[in-house]
């Protein structure tokens, strides 16, 4: 193994992408630095010395959300322990829903109404008729549309998916499967997970009484919440997703084996992070409400 010399990146520090570019470069092991780190333009790797070289490590994610400052509604990426508030100028409220690499989507209210965007952060692009962007995957997401319909977009088209006597809704989008509900009236009415292949919708009850939700996915891992609280699905089995102490929890999206959600404690809406074993307080500073509902 050649270890390249790092002298200017201190413990802790964060790389940029032209300089994991060159390490990359200097490498023998390029491609597996590539596949198991996965890259990114407008993402950092945090590096660590060692006496033989330099071990590279990264949290691999950022987290996007809603927090309330002063009575407004703003949108926040979390990133290595830093948080940064979003807002789309000309808007009067924020919400960011999903992010992957270098690309976050939500939607904003200008002029009164819901504009669905995607965005580097540099720039908005909004999304023609489109009410809310829920979740992306490479150049396909999951939206509301200006009547309130909920579609996928693949390749610039939309495909609106159904389920016999029930109102869908989708939340996330992974591959060809996209996630959500499927609601049907009723007193009370009754809530399914959904799965949507692009074409066909199957449900899922888990026992609720009530609700059933699918909120996020990544792979073969679904996330989602019920009467019982949040969620993870892989399938075949399920495992609890509760912050200790909180009135109520629900998870939201998925990325590997982190789940983001919101849970609620004394009446604060405070979100969270669990990689599978921990839970980490998501909380922007000087707010009063935050939601955490996308990572990637």
């Amino acid at each position: 193994m050649i270890y390249p010399k790092l002298d200017k990146v201190r413990d802790g520090g964060k790389m940029s992408v032209e300089l994991v570019n060159g390490l990359i470069k200097r490498t023998e092991y390029a491609a597996d630095l590539l596949k198991q780190y996965k890259c990114v333009a407008g993402t950092g790797i945090n590096i660590k010395q060692r006496y033989d070289g330099a071990t590279i490590g990264s949290t691999g994610y950022r987290i996007v959300g809603s927090c309330t400052i002063e009575g407004v509604f703003t949108g926040f990426v979390y990133d290595n322990g830093s948080y940064t508030t979003f807002m789309v100028p000309g808007s009067t409220l924020t919400t960011l829903l999903g992010i992957q690499g270098s690309i976050a989507c939500g939607f904003a209210t200008i002029g009164g109404a819901f504009k669905g965007f995607t965005t580097d952060f540099s720039e908005i692009n909004f999304i023609n008729d489109c009410q809310q962007v829920w979740d992306i995957d490479g150049a396909n997401f999951v939206g509301v549309s200006a009547v309130g319909t909920d579609f996928v977009s693949v390749n610039g088209s939309r495909i609106v998916p159904t389920y016999p006597g029930h109102t869908v809704d989708l939340f996330a989008l992974s591959g060809s499967l996209a996630v959500g509900r499927a609601v049907k009236a009723g007193a009370p009415p009754k809530t399914y997970g959904l799965i949507f292949n692009g074409s066909t919708s199957e449900i899922y009850d888990f026992g609720a009484p009530e609700i059933t939700e699918f909120r996020g996915i990544d792979g073969t891992k679904i996330s989602g919440r019920d009467f019982v609280g949040g969620f993870i699905y892989d399938g075949s089995a399920i495992q609890r997703v509760l912050v200790p102490g909180a009135l109520t929890t629900e998870a939201y999206k998925i990325y590997e084996t982190n789940v983001v959600g919101v849970y609620t404690v004394s009446s604060q809406e405070r979100g969270f992070l669990y990689d599978g074993s921990a839970y980490t307080d998501i909380f922007v500073p000087g707010s009063t409400r935050t939601i955490a509902l996308g990572i990637g």
